[in-house]
């Protein structure tokens, strides 16, 4: 019985400890600093601006193009779903109160894309 109190409090442990972001972490408006391809580092020169609210709605500016709709965060997730579109998922690798840098796949192509909050 020892060994199974044992076992649970090692898996409650650890995902206690898990690198968990929040939906309130990334609430606000962040700016494209930085956007390129990962294998070759080639830079990509769009804008992808977003703005994240704390009732799950978030707007992407592409400057030609604004995108909006639905965002949750589920560890190093961030899952959002366009307005009568299907959901897409990226990879958080860091985040801070200043910076957000995400890996994401556009076409097949690994990306990354560090954005700097707005103040």
């Amino acid at each position: 019985m020892t060994k199974y109190v044992l076992i649970l409090l090692c898996i409650g442990l650890t995902m206690a400890c898990s690198d968990n972001k929040d939906k309130a972490s990334v609430v606000g408006n962040w700016d494209t600093a930085e956007w390129y391809v990962k294998n070759d580092n080639a830079p990509i020169s769009q804008k992808m601006n977003f703005e994240f609210d704390s009732t799950g709605r978030y707007k992407v500016d592409y400057g030609s193009v604004i995108e909006e709709g639905d965002y949750r965060v589920q560890y190093s997730t961030l899952y959002t779903k366009e307005d009568g579109q299907t959901e897409k998922s990226v990879v958080i690798n860091k985040l801070t109160q200043d910076s957000l840098v995400m890996e994401m796949n556009r076409a097949g192509r690994a990306e990354i894309i560090v954005l700097v909050r707005q103040k």
